[in-house]
């Protein structure tokens, strides 16, 4: 991907380590079901003292492993986590989750409880897409109200109260393995919602977004033995938005991720922080926030110059309309988000 900084830096995997430990590993480690294997996708290159670092971390996990990853790795099939599945398996859930995201810490048994139901009412499906119900972010800026920062809901939510797009975060894929053998890795979370879907919500999107869709939708038709009659709409068969009315997950908005501008997205429905209680159901290790909010404190000019180059690149010329009309859209959009962060310092 295109990066304004180097992800193997020394300064920049220290900070992220500090995020991970805070966030991500206490959200794993204190899962009520510990009935599932964490296979965590490194970069081949990452410096040794990081990868051990890393090792120690994640051993509180009796089924945790570091997986190297290469541009020959075929991520969408099962095949390459067949050694990490233990004793033979019917049907393999995997599950996308960020370094810096979280899970609440029933998530594993949530899934488990949701297709034991399934299995008992009608037989478990040759292939399944299951999203979060229920997503906070959180906006980990300590400012002086607010010193552990605040939380606000998942921006992406539709009339229905469901989300318009599933956050990457707990987005689950069922697969019938080996004759279905497809992961997580195969299917954006964010046109989970419209593989299926035929409304006008398709003649917006990007070309493509159109054919990915397109494409998504042959592959489930065929792998799952699927007609097009059974699978409209998407929720009544392929796709299961995960019940419960607590949430689900919580990503992390710390202003060195790529989505630098999720924290500008719902400012008005921000609530402090206040601590535990706050973000209950979530296990996070607040000790470890403390010292991140500490040894990384608020740096503006650094987040106005990853606003710039993100502007940047939203209207590079992979995007319609001319250069000026490009520039024009990326000066005016930049001024708002430097207007906010003034009137946030």
């Amino acid at each position: 991907m295109s990066r304004s900084f180097d992800p193997l830096d020394t300064v920049v995997l220290s900070r992220r380590f500090d995020v991970f430990e805070a966030t991500c590993l206490p959200s794993i480690l204190g899962q009520t079901s510990k009935n599932f294997s964490w296979v965590l996708l490194v970069d081949e290159l990452l410096p040794t003292a990081f990868r051990s670092r890393l090792e120690n971390l994640v051993s509180g996990h009796a089924n945790a492993f570091l997986h190297c990853y290469s541009r020959d790795l075929r991520l969408h099939t099962l095949n390459w986590l067949v050694p990490y599945f233990g004793e033979s398996k019917d049907h393999i859930v995997s599950t996308m989750l960020d370094d810096d995201d979280m899970l609440c810490a029933d998530f594993v048994a949530q899934i488990n409880a949701h297709l034991n139901a399934l299995q008992a009412r009608s037989g478990l499906p040759r292939l399944l897409l299951m999203a979060s119900q229920y997503a906070l972010q959180w906006d980990m800026v300590a400012k002086r109200n607010a010193p552990l920062g605040c939380v606000k809901p998942w921006q992406a939510r539709a009339p229905d109260g469901r989300y318009y797009h599933p956050p990457s975060t707990g987005f689950s894929v069922l697969s019938d393995y080996p004759d279905t053998n497809l992961s997580v890795f195969r299917f954006h979370h964010h046109l989970a919602r419209f593989y299926f879907a035929e409304d006008e919500a398709i003649v917006r999107m990007s070309r493509a977004a159109q054919e990915c869709s397109k494409r998504g939708r042959i592959e489930l038709i065929r792998r799952a033995n699927l007609t097009n009659s059974e699978v409209v709409p998407a929720e009544k068969g392929i796709l299961h938005w995960l019940p419960g009315d607590a949430p689900q997950a919580l990503i992390a908005n710390h202003g060195t991720n790529r989505e630098i501008l999720r924290l500008f997205y719902n400012a008005r429905k921000r609530v402090k922080i206040d601590g535990p209680a706050s973000l209950a159901g979530f296990p996070i290790d607040w000790a470890a926030v403390a010292v991140y909010l500490e040894k990384h404190p608020r740096q503006w000019s650094h987040r106005i110059r990853q606003l710039r180059h993100l502007i940047w690149l939203k209207f590079s010329k992979s995007h319609r309309g001319s250069y000026t009309v490009r520039l024009r859209r990326a000066m005016t959009h930049f001024a708002i988000r430097l207007r906010d962060l003034v009137l946030q310092r």
